[in-house]
């Protein structure tokens, strides 16, 4: 990120703090570097899911196979297309 780009970030960020711009933006930029552009946008994609009180059923079959292995990671719970992602979490 450019120095003005990391300004106009801190800028939006304190002006409305609860939406979490600046870690976010932190976050996406973090795992570009990390893991590439792709990673990064569907980690963006399933957080967005998992904070929006969707479905399972509404994701995209790579999106499903990345929170599958997300969901094995923290404990193996297997997520049914009716399942809020959150109860998902949760009960693993």
């Amino acid at each position: 990120m450019s120095e003005a780009q990391i300004s106009m970030t801190v800028t939006k960020h304190n002006q409305a703090p609860q939406d979490r711009m600046g870690q976010k933006t932190l976050a996406y930029h973090v795992v570009q570097i990390i893991r590439g552009t792709q990673a990064a946008q569907q980690a963006q994609q399933v957080t967005e899911f998992m904070f929006a009180d969707s479905k399972v059923a509404s994701l995209k079959d790579k999106d499903k196979k990345f929170m599958s292995s997300i969901v094995e990671q923290i404990g193996g719970v297997q997520a049914q297309d009716g399942d809020s992602i959150i109860d998902v979490v949760v009960s693993a």
